[in-house]
């Protein structure tokens, strides 16, 4: 699905922890509204649809069976026109 982060790898090392491999996003949902509210402007339609990408990822992974427990802004990667 387009709208869910990429995960290329997981490896647990015992004196290392966990480590994850996945795609690179350009920042959190939660930095991108912070600098829009703090600026008092307008959503671009651009990151309306950005937006809409993250509400359509959780409903793929629900339908899919796929629950995440965490779900909030800190948590969502956005992408812009980058993929």
């Amino acid at each position: 699905n387009p709208h869910i982060i990429h995960l290329y790898g997981v490896s647990f090392d015992p004196r290392e922890g966990v480590s994850v491999v996945m795609e690179l996003g350009v920042r959190s949902l939660h930095s991108e509204l912070n600098e829009i509210w703090a600026e008092r402007r307008e959503i671009s339609p651009a990151r309306r649809v950005a937006y809409m990408g993250f509400a359509y990822g959780i409903d793929h992974a629900h339908r899919n069976g796929i629950v995440h427990r965490d779900i909030k802004p800190e948590n969502s990667i956005v992408f812009i026109n980058s993929r």
